[in-house]
This record gives structure tokens, C-alpha cells and sequence, in this order.
């Protein structure tokens, strides 16, 4: 497949024509001379011709711009383990319910997750429509808060650190899950028309993230915490982001 550089809305991406349409992959990098690494390792993996599951998930996981190598790893560890040696074509839908009770002793919603990432893959390198059948997705957990806890909690957060306080005040606002909240920039938070966008870009499809706005509190938090900044990070120490809101 004949790839051509281009700069797309700020940033490089291939380029390249299928079925006489123009089809773009973003290459995630604003420098001339990692994008042409990026292609030539694109161009490489493409010429590799994978066969079997096993290959074809190497070659997905080798794919330009991959920020989340680690943990697509792990969840393909057992698809891979399992159907690695055959090809996409063989595997049929009673082989994936069988798959399925090899793995009783995981949440159905991890092997969910498992096998959307390995169809993710197998159509990543190979435009058939690869399917495979899906465990039911679990029942989202929920539990409210009462008015005691609500008030509990922030009379705690009052006499703790500084970004503990921001936390809570920005988790009880949105509403927003505490990975979302951890991983938020300041380039994401609007002061002036007074929303927050905890959209990152690499979301799955069942985790959007929105633009969400800011009650008077928050804000008033917010620019506290603007002018002190010492990183790209909202909630941050020491010029460092904060991992974990349990350890922190």
C-alpha cells in the first residue's frame, strides 16, 4: 500500500487511497522526522503479511502511535493465549463461548473488554468485518451517596491537602470519574466560558468523555488553583501529577 505524508489539522498523518476513497491515519506527532519513522514503521508492518491471531495482534500492537501498549497487552494475554495459533477465519462463534467459560473466573465485563480489543486488532489488519459473539455487558455499579456522606466527605476534604480539596470539589460537580479528574490539563479547563473538557482523544466508544460546566464553586476552586500551578496537570503536587487520589 502506497502511503503519502501530510499535515492534518496541526499534526502528521498517512495518507492513502482505498477503493477510490482517500482514507488518514493520524501519526500523533507534530516533527517532520518522527512522522517518516512512524510511516516507515506503518509500511513495515504492513509488508509483514500476518496470518495467524498471534502475529496479527503483534503488528497491532507495534502500530504508530500506540500510547497504551501496556495495557492492551495485558488484555490480549489470554485471547492470544488461546486463539493465537489459529487464523481470524477459524475461529467460529461456539469456539468463543468456549473461550468464555475458560474465563469463569473474571467479570464478564473483562472478557468483554478482552474480545473487543482482540476485534479491534483482526480488523486493524484486515478489512474483512472479523465478529465474534460478546458476553453480556455487566450492570453498571452505582451507589449514591447520602446527604450524611455527601457532608462527611467535604468536612474531611476541609482539612486535608490542597488537591484532595480540589478533587472532591470537582468530583462532586461533574460528576466525573476519578481517572478522568486525575488525568485533566489545564489546556482542558475553560475559565472564561466556565466549562471543563475531559475528552483526551483516546476513549473508548462506551467511556466518552464531555464537556461539562463548571458550578461557582468549582470555579472559584479552579482559579485558586490556576495561579499556584506548577505543571500542565489540575490536580497535581510537587509538579507532579497525582497517580493515585488513595496514595496522594
Amino acid at each position: 500500500m502506497a502511503y503519502k505524508l501530510v499535515m492534518y489539522r496541526g499534526s502528521w498523518a498517512a495518507t492513502w487511497r482505498e477503493n477510490g476513497v482517500t482514507r488518514r491515519l493520524a501519526l500523533r506527532t507534530t516533527d517532520r522526522d518522527e512522522a517518516q519513522r512512524r510511516l516507515i514503521d506503518l509500511t513495515a508492518s504492513e509488508a509483514r503479511k500476518p496470518t495467524t491471531v498471534a502475529q496479527i495482534v503483534t503488528v497491532y500492537l507495534d502500530r504508530p502511535a500506540q500510547n497504551n501498549r501496556r495495557a492492551q497487552e495485558l488484555l490480549l494475554k489470554a485471547p492470544v493465549a488461546y486463539f493465537g495459533h489459529m487464523r481470524p477465519t477459524q475461529i467460529s462463534d461456539a469456539m468463543t463461548r468456549a473461550y468464555w467459560a475458560t474465563r469463569q473466573h473474571v467479570a464478564s465485563g473483562t472478557i468483554r473488554t478482552e474480545l473487543q480489543i482482540l476485534i479491534a486488532a483482526l480488523n486493524h489488519c484486515d478489512a474483512t468485518g472479523f465478529k465474534i459473539p460478546l458476553p453480556p455487558a455487566g450492570k453498571p455499579r452505582e451507589r449514591v451517596l447520602s446527604r450524611r456522606e455527601h457532608k462527611a466527605i467535604i468536612k474531611a476534604a476541609r482539612g486535608s491537602s490542597h488537591y484532595l480539596r480540589l478533587f472532591v470539589a470537582i468530583l462532586f460537580s461533574t460528576g466525573a470519574r476519578k481517572t478522568a479528574i486525575l488525568q485533566l490539563t489545564w489546556d482542558r479547563v475553560d475559565l472564561t466560558r466556565h466549562r471543563i473538557d475531559f475528552r483526551t482523544g483516546n476513549e473508548p466508544n462506551n467511556k466518552r468523555r464531555v464537556h461539562i460546566p463548571m458550578s461557582r464553586r468549582v470555579r472559584r476552586y479552579l482559579k485558586l488553583a490556576y495561579r499556584v500551578r506548577t505543571c500542565e496537570y489540575v490536580i497535581e503536587h510537587a509538579s507532579q501529577p497525582i497517580k493515585d487520589i488513595k496514595k496522594g
